[in-house]
């Protein structure tokens, strides 16, 4: 029998073929078998819950090898061989900002300010859109970045915060940008009983000034989110819907031999996604 390369390597997402490719697919099937009404467990009626556990080498080094998120994908109905490179890079920071929205939930009908139009950011302004916020207001210093904020919803999009207008009149901020002077100038932003919510990571010793009273006498809260939490599953479902609008976030795609260049383009204005595929 003639075997050829191309049956031996197979197009699907790393680190590990027995790993990650294997337990997707195995729970893809899995998914079209009751979907299909075929291999249910006797007498298990309609699935209400479904939980996975992982035995052998998949329980020992699985989750290294992203064995957790890639049976999460494949109950979702992924498989290797169509989950394309951008949209699988884009669920972990958007599971990073379903963590924020879990932080500080009920984005329906406020107006929201996001500083910082990079990957978190714009991913939080397409997020806030389809929880039905009511504004979206994103400030970002660099103009292409400000054009994909409104090509994501943005109501509006500026510079600076103080060129947003909006003192006293925010429900919820959000920082995606980790800048002290931002940070500071937003707090003013919020109404009574607003929220601050920093994803924007800071120097250790950055001090952000508050006024005590202002924190009472508004009834302000201030929170931080800082990871993915447990967000993943609803990213990787919530990325069905949001793939064709956010998949542009990946600007550029560089081979691993370019990593140098990769590198480089991440300080360019341009660039919200760097790659390497």
């Amino acid at each position: 029998m003639f075997l050829s390369v191309f049956d031996i390597f197979k197009i699907g997402v790393g680190p590990s073929s027995s790993h990650t490719m294997g337990p997707m697919l195995a729970a893809a099937r899995f998914l079209d078998a009751l979907r299909d009404g075929s291999d249910r467990v006797p007498g298990s009626g309609a699935a209400a819950r479904l939980e996975a556990t992982l035995h052998g080498s998949l329980a020992f080094t699985g989750k290294g090898h992203a064995t957790d998120r890639a049976v999460i994908l494949g109950l979702l109905g992924f498989v290797p061989e169509t989950l394309d490179a951008a949209t699988g890079a884009l669920i972990e920071p958007l599971s990073c900002v379903l963590n924020a929205v879990g932080r500080a939930p009920g984005w329906q009908d406020t107006v929201m300010v996001v500083i910082g139009a990079g990957c978190i950011g714009l991913l939080a302004t397409a997020v806030a859109g389809r929880l039905g916020a009511a504004e979206v207001h994103v400030v970002e210093p660099h103009a292409v970045r400000r054009d994909r904020a409104l090509d994501l919803g943005a109501r509006g999009a500026q510079e600076s915060v103080e060129a947003l207008g909006l003192a006293d009149s925010v429900d919820l901020v959000v920082d995606a940008s980790g800048h002290q002077g931002a940070i500071t100038a937003a707090i003013p932003l919020l109404r009574k009983r607003g929220r601050m919510i920093q994803m924007g990571v800071t120097h250790p010793e950055t001090m952000i000034p508050v006024s005590s009273y202002t924190l009472y006498a508004k009834e302000l809260t201030y929170l931080g989110a800082n990871s993915c939490g447990t967000s993943f599953a609803p990213a990787a479902e919530m990325m069905v819907d949001l793939a064709d609008q956010v998949r542009p976030l990946v600007t550029h795609t560089f081979a691993l031999d370019d990593y140098a260049e990769a590198v480089a383009a991440m300080r360019a204005p341009d660039a919200v996604k760097v790659q390497i595929a």
